[in-house]
């Protein structure tokens, strides 16, 4: 079973650094081909530090972010899948109560927005990706150094700055707690799911228990 287990775990593992370097070599490719074919009037308009975010951040993003991230959704939907067909098997209420769970998930989903999580995250990503591309301005910054240090305005170039990373890190915060919040919800309905699994896998036991008592008593 253990051998079974690795070879699998050594095939997940295969399989998501390929698709992630293709992924990756291919988004690569195609930014460089834009970017080298990109006219002039575009290097006029776009700052560098937004292109040098694209080219590091995006690039780390699909490097190492998404092959974990598919991993762990991967590992976690094996994981509840094999939770619930194993306490299926003990109690079948369990399956029951899954798809009650599942059933109230849905309808509040669909209540309340079916899109309230994903058009957040997406909104909130986007400006981290657009505060993060203003406060990198570290070559704007050194050739326009004597610019700044002839008009006197060192003081407001720094508050500038510090304005810059203040949103960038406010932005990153309200992003980080977004994914707090919803990992919150299934932390939620997991525990329930738990914790009645369990109680439903101890009731008979703890019923022929007090009846064996019961029975020796007499």
């Amino acid at each position: 079973m253990s051998g079974g287990s690795s070879i699998f775990i050594f095939g997940r593992a295969v399989l998501l650094a390929t698709i992630a370097v293709e992924t990756a070599q291919r988004l690569f490719c195609g930014m460089i081909t834009s970017v080298f074919r990109a006219p002039i009037s575009f290097f006029d308009s776009t700052p560098s530090s937004r292109i040098l975010s694209r080219s590091s951040t995006d690039q780390s993003t699909v490097d190492t972010d998404i092959p974990y991230r598919l991993a762990g959704l991967a590992f976690a939907l094996i994981q509840l899948l094999s939770i619930i067909i194993l306490m299926s098997q003990v109690a079948w209420q369990v399956f029951l109560l899954f798809l009650a769970v599942l059933a109230i998930s849905m309808w509040y989903q669909a209540r309340t927005n079916p899109d309230y999580y994903i058009t957040t995250a997406r909104e909130l990503a986007r400006m981290v990706g657009i505060r993060k591309a203003q406060s990198c301005t570290l070559s704007e910054s050194v050739s326009g150094a004597a610019t700044i240090h002839c008009f006197n305005q060192e003081e407001r170039f720094v508050t500038r700055i510090l304005s810059l990373i203040d949103d960038y890190s406010r932005v990153t915060f309200h992003n980080s707690a977004t994914m707090e919040w919803l990992c919150v919800r299934i932390n939620f309905l997991l525990i329930l799911l738990s914790r009645t699994g369990s109680y439903l896998w101890l009731e008979p036991k703890c019923s022929s228990s007090m009846g064996d008592m019961e029975s020796v008593q007499c």
